[in-house]
């Protein structure tokens, strides 16, 4: 068996470098990858919440597309809405909103009310995301 090969995957804006051995692949967890960087500050840990922000808002924004078919409400996607909602000003307020949309019977007023708590969450996540 000769040396192991490195396997490269790209991964965000950099890439994540796995050490394989035989038909064994060693994968890293994110947050295992960045907690030794050795640069010091914050930035590591912002990499983390900025990719969890983009992931529930793909989240949400999914189920506002869906809300036609598949209930806007359910589990996955509140938790998504609390995590965005719990790091912007007046969180309680967007999240309630979103709640009230959700149960809305008619599916087109239902989807252009999820829209607007949409726009609302989005434009209160910005910066204040990452604080």
């Amino acid at each position: 068996m000769g040396a192991p090969d490195i396997v490269t995957k790209q991964a965000s804006m950099f890439y994540i470098c796995s050490l394989k051995t035989g038909r064994d692949l060693v994968a890293m967890e994110r947050k295992d990858q960045l907690k030794n960087v050795a640069f010091g500050g914050d930035w590591s840990e912002q990499i983390v919440v900025r990719e969890r922000v983009a992931a529930c808002l793909a989240t949400a924004e999914r189920a506002v597309r869906e809300s036609h078919v598949l209930d806007p409400c359910r589990e996955d996607v509140l938790a998504a809405i609390g995590f965005l909602c719990s790091r912007i000003a007046r969180g309680g307020i967007m999240a309630e909103s979103w709640s009230k949309a959700g149960g809305i019977a008619d599916q087109g007023l239902r989807q252009r009310a999820l829209e607007q708590a949409m726009k609302n969450i989005r434009s209160g996540i910005g910066r204040a995301a990452l604080d």
